[in-house]
């Protein structure tokens, strides 16, 4: 159902040497297991096995039950990229064939998907149904790790429907499981039940890392970035926002590649609720407004429908009550649509709230109690204190008759209290200083002043206790993750784990400050995109924090004769560079090709005789040599390693340190490459623009010839018939004197007119010449601006007027520019096809304008307008971002504007402008010098990493 790491490389190992039958079979099992770790690519090998099996001679019920498995996969892609409909039915279209082929396994997959589908689709009941279906294919089959898995799911996705009954068939199922008998494939859901059902934050933190760490493992990428969220989510919970915002960086950072848009909202809406947490609310709401975009595709789905939650929430806290009331009736309407209990609490919270803003006191106090009565009933203590701080909110600003029971001195105090109470009997509670502060405030407003002071302490304290907390937070979550870690590696040491996680304390203790600074490195390191500048910073922490005799860096590669290498692509020793070194990948010596190789850390305290072999000839004999791989994702790129004359020099600590900073440095060589990467593509795509910019001004000049030359060449040949016609009457002694008078003036007007029109095209043709050189090359020249601005719009006043709009040219004569005029004509050209493309869209009759004058000695500005739509403001900002356009696959590139600011503001030396509102036309200002500043080469990297054909593709 789900294969380990382990499995997946063994399967990926496997099929480059399968070919036949052998290799279908591969190939479905890989994309199967592909899945969710590499959607795109199990798509690719599901249509390859499908392909080859419409050829193949496999036995006709392994062919069908392969192509159903084939199947099965481009379904659970669809359902990923939220195409659900047809993931639906691609899923549902396996069922009656696996049944017909006596396949219990197909059935009980494609009956998980199909539940997995239905939460998507807001159909909670077919989704029980569906897993009900599932459990039973999969009991049928005997298999009894999908029994586990699929029943525990089941609970997980009752939760919020009946917690109560949720949590006594997960009892029962404990029993049948235990812990230390779990495939890691159960242990992904097993302990994320246990977290939901646990209520204790700093617990729940430790189950939900346990069964995040299992989903990696196994593959199930989705469920590992919505766990990653819920640890956020506990995180901000207890006031750690430091700690929840780290995480839902990891689930986003996780999610984004995948392009899964249920994944990716969640994220951002995890995001967004923290940010709101932490008074952010401006940048809250900028979230929400991106996720709910991306879920707009899922909106009868649960994740949707918290989104609508976090939104209502942040327009409550901007005091937006009117618009915060309607989102929490939105969430009413969800909450029915789903059958989910807890947003209907959510809901009457909020309303409450919203209500008691907008002074309909007796409407809140009713949804404050109903949200009240539901947190009781459901045993939970946050929602608890939450009702309980609102019905206190509420009477403290209406004047409403005293609750029943009360027994405090005023009704707010009454519900405060118990909130109070409340929260201090939740472990790892951080009591929010404002409401220990508004217990102080209600306390004083009663006289009793003592009880006020009192609470005014521990509110302090609370804040200090909330920005003291931070580093804390970070060490506790560090220690939780360390001993899952542990706990997963050494889980057959039970009874030694109590004294090795008090080891591991104590060492957190000692390098907090290190661990802190690493952050800050890493920050550093991955805003690198020079390769070199990477180095030399990993080589300048490298010496501030492990004081190494030789720190080098190997990259994988290729040599000229094709032999698989390790390459230094960095080296020094004792502040001098190292002489070049490559070590043959098949060097059985080399610590660094076995560092490489195996993919992991390989220590040497005291190098012995052997581990002497491999010394480079002139550089130290050192003792001690750490070798790290640089890993991403499952790429190794290479190998870094410091190393000691000193013996015994590393421990525990530098092998962290330089782990963390292989783990930086990998991430930025990565930027860096596929920086340089979008830098190249960009160069083509502009080269590209250019050359069309120069066939559109070729086809421009074309059509200008013919009208010149045809009106010659019929010129020609009606004087070319005349003359025949005079020479047959001269020959027969037939002409008048009138005839000849009549050849004679013809002839007179007719080659006055070929004159002209040949003077027009040969004029036409020495402005192409120029304009054409100018735009094919950057020759730099002097010339008159007047004049090229003229034979620059001369070439495309024909699709100008084809297009029924109309450019007024207002140029001052005698500005003399020493330039460059043929990035200079790109970038006119490139305004005048923006207004013809975006401007005019859908009108006729449009107006432009290009004018420039002289703003003193030395500067000129140019100013192009149209009268066209115009830009709004939210794309006003981005018109000169690469590929940014309105019109993506109907005629826009989205590169013309950037381009064009490019050229302006570095070849040209100058700045560029827009100004512009929706429905008043565009104004486009450039201030160019009359001299353009020299142009410098670009300076070439001291190394060319483009030949080292790393293994990763970078």
């Amino acid at each position: 159902m789900f294969a380990l790491d382990e499995q997946l490389a063994q399967s990926e190992a496997d099929l480059l040497a399968l070919s036949g039958n052998a290799r279908i079979r591969a190939l479905v099992n890989l994309s199967w297991n592909l899945r969710q770790r590499d959607t795109k690519r199990a798509v690719l090998l599901a249509n390859e096995a499908q392909g080859l099996l419409s050829t193949s001679n496999c036995p006709e019920q392994e062919k069908q039950r392969l192509t159903l498995r084939a199947q099965l996969v481009l379904a659970e892609a669809s359902w990923l990229f939220a195409k659900l409909e047809v993931a639906q039915k691609l899923a549902q279209d396996t069922l009656a064939p696996f049944a017909a082929l006596n396949d219990p396994i197909g059935e009980a997959d494609a009956h998980w998907l199909l539940a997995q589908i239905a939460i998507d689709l807001g159909q909670h009941q077919a989704s029980q149904a569906a897993l009900l279906a599932a459990a039973e294919k999969a009991t049928q089959a005997k298999d009894v790790l999908r029994i586990q898995v699929i029943e525990t799911a089941a609970i997980l996705f009752n939760l919020s429907q009946n917690f109560s009954a949720a949590k006594k068939r997960w009892e029962v199922q404990v029993q049948n499981a235990p812990e230390e008998e779990r495939h890691p494939a159960l242990t992904t859901w097993a302990e994320d039940l246990a977290a939901r059902l646990d209520g204790q934050f700093t617990q729940s933190i430790q189950y939900f890392m346990n069964a995040h760490d299992a989903a990696i493992k196994t593959g199930q990428i989705r469920r590992a970035i919505s766990i990653g969220s819920n640890i956020s989510y506990a995180f901000s919970s207890l006031n750690d926002y430091h700690s929840g915002l780290e995480w839902i960086q990891q689930s986003l950072d996780l999610a984004r590649p995948t392009a899964w848009p249920s994944s990716i909202g969640g994220c951002l809406t995890n995001s967004a609720d923290i940010l709101r947490k932490m008074g952010q609310l401006t940048s809250a709401q900028e979230l929400m407004q991106e996720s709910l975009a991306t879920l707009e595709v899922l909106p009868q789905s649960r994740g949707y429908a918290i989104a609508v939650r976090t939104l209502a929430d942040i327009l409550l806290d901007q005091k937006d009550y009117e618009a915060a009331l309607a989102a929490f009736l939105q969430l009413k309407q969800k909450s029915l649509s789903l059958d989910e209990p807890e947003f209907m609490w959510i809901s009457e919270r909020g309303q409450a709230e919203a209500l008691s803003g907008l002074g309909r006191a007796e409407q809140a106090l009713e949804a404050a109690t109903r949200a009240l009565n539901f947190s009781r009933v459901q045993s939970n203590t946050y929602y608890e204190i939450r009702a309980l701080t609102a019905l206190a909110d509420i009477y403290a600003s209406h004047d409403l008759p005293a609750p029943e029971g009360m027994r405090a001195a005023s009704a707010a105090l009454h519900y405060l209290e118990q909130a109070v109470k409340v929260a201090s009997m939740v472990q790892g509670y951080t009591f929010p200083a404002e409401l220990l502060a508004t217990v102080a405030r209600e306390c004083a407003k009663v006289g009793d002043y003592q009880r006020a002071y009192e609470m005014s302490l521990l509110a302090n304290a609370a804040r200090e206790k909330t920005h003291d907390q931070s580093s804390t937070n970070r060490a506790i979550a560090m220690q939780v993750r360390f001993q899952t870690e542990r706990a997963l590696a050494d889980g057959e040491h039970h009874k030694q784990l109590a004294e090795s996680e008090a080891k591991r304390a104590s060492a957190l203790q000692q390098i907090s400050s290190t661990l802190e600074l690493l952050g800050a490195i890493g920050q550093e390191i991955t805003s690198q995109l020079s390769v070199d500048g990477i180095y030399q910073t990993l080589d300048r922490y490298v010496a501030a924090l492990l004081n190494p005799s030789t720190f080098v860096i190997y990259l994988a590669g290729e040599s000229e004769q094709g032999e698989q290498i390790l390459d230094m692509a960095f080296g020094i020793e004792d502040g001098k560079p190292l002489p070049p070194d490559r070590i043959p990948l098949d060097s059985e010596n080399s610590d660094c090709v076995k560092s490489y190789l195996e993919r992991r850390d390989i220590m040497i305290d005291a190098a012995g005789e052997r581990d002497m072999l491999n010394v480079i000839e002139g550089t130290l004999p050192t003792l001690s040599r750490l070798f790290t791989p640089l890993a991403i994702n499952d790429r190794v790129i290479g190998v870094m390693s410091v190393q000691s004359i000193q013996a015994y020099a590393y421990g525990d600590r530098e092998r962290l340190i330089l782990r963390t900073l292989c783990a930086y440095g990998v991430i930025a060589l990565d930027n860096a490459y596929a920086y340089r990467r979008l830098q190249e593509t960009q160069d083509q795509l502009a080269s590209k623009e250019k050359m069309a910019a120069l066939g559109a001004l070729v086809a421009g000049v074309a059509h200008e010839l013919n009208t010149p030359i045809g009106n010659s060449l019929l010129l020609a040949s009606t004087m070319q018939d005349k003359t025949q016609d005079i020479g047959r009457q001269f020959d027969q002694q037939s002409m008048k004197r009138s005839d000849l008078s009549g050849f004679i003036a013809d002839a007179r007007e007719a080659s006055t007119l070929i004159v002209r029109s040949l003077t027009t095209a040969a004029n036409l043709v020495n402005s192409f010449k120029q304009v054409a050189v100018d735009q094919a090359t950057e020759h730099r020249r002097i010339f008159d601006l007047q004049q090229t601005l003229k034979d620059i719009i001369a070439p495309v006043m024909n699709r100008i007027a084809l297009s029924e709009h109309t450019i007024n040219l207002q140029v001052a004569p005698n500005i003399g520019m020493d330039s460059y005029p043929g990035p200079l004509g790109q970038v006119i050209g490139n305004l005048i096809n923006n207004a013809i493309l975006h401007g005019f869209d859908g009108t006729s009759h449009g107006m432009m304008s290009l004018s420039a004058q002289l703003l003193d000695a030395e500067t000129v500005q140019l100013r192009f307008t149209d009268n066209g739509k115009g830009i709004s403001e939210e794309n006003l900002k981005r018109v000169f971002d690469p590929f940014f356009t309105t019109k993506l696959g109907q005629g826009g590139s989205g590169l013309g504007l950037s381009i064009s600011y490019n050229i302006v503001t570095s070849i040209l030396g100058g700045a560029i402008q827009v100004d512009s509102k929706p429905g008043q036309g565009v104004s486009i200002l450039i201030e160019l010098p009359l001299q353009a500043p020299l142009k410098h080469e670009q300076q070439e990297q001291a190394k060319s990493d483009r030949d080292k054909k790393i293994a990763i593709g970078i």
